[in-house]
């Protein structure tokens, strides 16, 4: 767990590392790395992260309607908004909510 400040205000924070793969509109694109900021307390508590290390997968993410990513630690798959891209070709996204299988 990590302690941060914002305006003022310490928020724990636990960060979520590993491997998994993009669903992108229903195909599996790819494996990709992965980081989820999962704020544990605070006045904002949204999951946000960024996936890269695999510029095909990352491309059909940004270019897909419905992305999730597959967490094997978690036995399930989260819902993603992609947002953008970091300068490093990383795809910026927050976590809408457990995808339903």
């Amino acid at each position: 767990m990590i302690l941060i400040k914002k305006q003022g205000v310490v928020m724990a924070v636990t960060l979520l590392h590993g491997t998994g793969n993009l669903i992108c509109d229903g195909i599996d694109v790819g494996g990709v790395e992965f980081s989820i900021a999962r704020p544990e307390d605070g006045p904002d508590v949204t999951r946000r992260g960024k996936a890269w290390g695999n510029k095909k997968a990352v491309a059909a993410a940004m270019n897909a309607t419905k992305t999730e990513l597959v967490v094997p630690e978690s036995d399930g798959l989260l819902l993603l908004d992609i947002q953008d891209l970091d300068r490093d070709g990383g795809a910026l996204f927050t976590v809408l909510q457990p995808a339903t299988v």
